[in-house]
C-alpha cells in the first residue's frame, strides 16, 4: 500500500474517498495525526489493496507540531504496521539553486542531514550488522520515475534532481548557514526528510520526498524571507500534488 506523509499545506486529501481512521498506537508512541485510509475508489478499493493510501499528517491536523517535536519514529512505525510500502513525503522547501522557481516541484536525489537531537533510529541497540542500512540513495529512484511518469501525464512538471539539506527548525537559516549548505553542494533546504528517510529504509519502505519549492533561502533574494506568500504558493502547489497522488493509486 502507498503511504502519503502530508506536510506544510496537505493535512488532509479531500479529493479521495475516505474509507476508514485508525487512531493508531506504536511501541514509540502516537502518531502525528491519526491514519486515514483513502481511495480514489471505494468500490473499486475493496477488491484491490493497492488502490489504498494511507495518510498522516507531519506535523498534526492543525499544524501544532514543529520539526523538532515530529515523533518521526511512530510516524513511520504506524505507517509500516498498516501495510505501506511504499511513501511519498510531501516538503515545503526553500531553494538555494538559482535554477529552481518558486512553485516548482522536485523529487531530490540525495540529501545531508543537519539535525541533532532527534531520535534517528529504530535500533536502541545493534543486534546485527544489518542494523547499519545502506543509505547510499536514500530515496527510491524507482517511485521516482513512477511518480514523475504520472505527472507528465498530466502535463504537470516535476525535476529528478539535487539534495536536500534537512536543517533542525523550527528557525530558518541565516545568510552564512545558507552559503555554508550551498558549498556543500545543496539545492534545497528544508526540515522533515530526516530522519524519516532512513527510518523508512530502516522499516524496508522505499521512500521519496515531492519537495515544493516556497521561497528562495535566506540571503538570495532581499535581506529576508516573505513568509506571507508561502500558504499561497502551496495552495496552488497542492491542487497538483493531490492529481498526482489521485492518478497514482
Amino acid at each position: 500500500m502507498l503511504g502519503i506523509i502530508g506536510g506544510s499545506g496537505l493535512y488532509s486529501l479531500d479529493s479521495l474517498h475516505l474509507l476508514e481512521t485508525i487512531d493508531a498506537n506504536t511501541h514509540y508512541g502516537k502518531p502525528s495525526s491519526p491514519l486515514h485510509i483513502a481511495s480514489s475508489d471505494e468500490e473499486h478499493s475493496e477488491q484491490n489493496q493497492q488502490a489504498k493510501i494511507a495518510f498522516i499528517s507531519r506535523h498534526g491536523l492543525d499544524h501544532s507540531i514543529p520539526p523538532h517535536k515530529i515523533n518521526y519514529r511512530a510516524n513511520i512505525q504506524s505507517l509500516a504496521d498498516n501495510g505501506v510500502t511504499q511513501i511519498i513525503s510531501i516538503n515545503a522547501v526553500g531553494a538555494c539553486n538559482a535554477n529552481l522557481a518558486v512553485g516548482q516541484i522536485i523529487m531530490p536525489v540525495q540529501l545531508i542531514d543537519y539535525t541533532y537531537g532527534r531520535e534517528h533510529s529504530f535500533f536502541d541497540s545493534l543486534e546485527s550488522f544489518d542494523n547499519h542500512i545502506d543509505f547510499t540513495l536514500p530515496f527510491s529512484g524507482e517511485l521516482q520515475q513512477r511518480i514523475q511518469a504520472t505527472a507528465a501525464a498530466l502535463a504537470i512538471d516535476i525535476l529528478i534532481e539535487g539534495t536536500y539539506a534537512c536543517m533542525q527548525g523550527p528557525r530558518l537559516e541565516t545568510a552564512a548557514e545558507v552559503r555554508r549548505i550551498m558549498n556543500d553542494g545543496c539545492d534545497v533546504i528544508g526540515m522533515t526528510a530526516m530522519p524519516e528517510a532512513a527510518l523508512a529504509r530502516e522499516r524496508g519502505i522505499d521512500y521519496i520526498s515531492l519537495c515544493i519549492v516556497v521561497n528562495p533561502a535566506a540571503g538570495l533574494e532581499g535581506d529576508s524571507i516573505n513568509t506571507e506568500d508561502i500558504p499561497h504558493i502551496l495552495a496552488d502547489a497542492m491542487q497538483s500534488v493531490e492529481k498526482i497522488i489521485t492518478a497514482q493509486i
